[in-house]
């Protein structure tokens, strides 16, 4: 028994240790991300997002609603890379776009992710 107990002390202490250790799930980006949709009156809008604290897949809320078909012009005004995709839930084709960079006239995307 003295060894089980061992083993089960070892793995109460492995996983103390990881809940302990910050993750960069939840990591602040610093800057702005724009993105420009055209809605279904053929009107272009853009939209800025500033708040950007988590490193998770964002689906462009225009795309997820149905308001716009997909997103374009990415503006990455950011401290991050960001990958786009084409389809929603990070999905189908991945672009990368650096740090401080944008595409105006490309990549169609519906979908994002900041590196953390």
């Amino acid at each position: 028994m003295p060894q089980l107990r061992t083993i089960t002390t070892a793995a109460a202490a492995a996983l103390a240790l990881l809940l302990a250790i910050p993750g960069s799930a939840s990591a602040d980006i610093s800057g702005t991300f724009t993105y420009s949709y055209t809605d279904a009156n053929g009107t272009q809008e853009t939209v800025t997002l500033d708040d950007l604290t988590t490193t998770k897949c964002t689906d462009i809320t225009e795309v997820a609603n149905k308001t716009a078909e997909f997103a374009f012009a990415p503006n990455n005004r950011t401290d991050r890379v960001v990958q786009l995709f084409t389809k929603r839930g990070c999905g189908g084709s991945k672009f990368i776009l650096g740090d401080g960079t944008s595409k105006p006239d490309e990549p169609h995307f519906a979908s994002f992710y900041f590196n953390g």
